[in-house]
């Protein structure tokens, strides 16, 4: 199998990819806890992106309140 970038997660049928910070295949010799330990890596990240997506938000309504008050 080509290496990849790649982590998949395989449930009931179809699964989930998503990148790996770490640049290999989660899950291959790793087993669960491999993965459990990448996922929680994700949800980590996923919390931080989503602090920064509130902290731009306020940041573009407060630019669009000033440039409202200049029309």
């Amino acid at each position: 199998m080509a290496s990849s970038n790649n982590v998949t997660a395989r449930g009931g049928g179809g699964g989930y990819t998503f990148p790996s910070p770490h640049g290999q295949n989660v899950g291959q010799g790793q087993g669960w806890m491999g993965m459990r330990n990448e996922l929680e890596g994700v949800k980590g990240r996923l919390r931080t992106l989503e602090e920064e997506v509130r902290v731009l938000r306020g940041v573009c309504e407060r630019l669009e309140r000033g440039l409202e008050g200049r029309v």
